[in-house]
């Protein structure tokens, strides 16, 4: 079932991700954006706040830099009035944003959160949500890294040592029918 007082965070699904020319490339991203996809569309479906967060950095010409095509988020994503979006400097979606008083402001207490890459800002989204008294829940199926068994792995170990829940879109939706 949908927790209520939840939102939708999606992290960093920005074209960096899938350059072939970039350091930061993660392969095929194409499952994992239908998945956010279609978890956007269930958080607007269910009422609740959807957020991209992007990081950016002031540095000309270097990765995720404002002035780079790459920091842009990928087109496949909904880009729907409303969905709102957070730009941050640093992995951390907290630090230097306004992203915990947005939540707040809407009485959110549960975070739903997929995006790129697993193991950078996906990791620190829900290390910091945590952190700060959100109950989180990371679709892993939402989330794309390098390989499959780093996916697997830094799953485990968010839920092992974080004691945040991991799920699946398909347990998600089916509970909330």
């Amino acid at each position: 079932m949908w927790k209520k007082n939840s939102a939708v965070i999606i992290v960093d699904f920005q074209k960096e991700w899938e350059d072939e020319d970039s350091q930061f490339y993660l392969g095929r991203t194409s499952i994992a954006k239908k998945k956010c996809s279609t978890l956007v569309h269930e958080g607007i479906k269910q009422g609740s706040p959807v957020i991209y967060t992007k990081r950016v950095v002031d540095d000309m010409g270097e990765s995720f830099s404002d002035t780079e095509e790459g920091s842009d988020l990928v087109e496949k994503l909904p880009k729907k009035e409303g969905i709102k979006v957070f730009e941050r400097p640093s992995w951390n979606p907290f630090l230097d944003t306004d992203l915990d008083n947005f939540l707040f402001d809407r009485g959110i207490d549960h975070v739903y959160v997929g995006g790129l890459s697993i193991n950078a800002g996906v990791r620190e989204t829900v290390a910091q949500a945590y952190n700060r008294g959100y109950s989180v829940t990371l679709v892993k199926d939402c989330c794309s890294a390098e390989s499959s068994e780093e996916l697997q792995f830094t799953s485990e170990d968010i839920q092992k040592y974080r004691f945040i829940t991991v799920s699946t879109l398909k347990n998600i939706i089916s509970r909330s029918l």
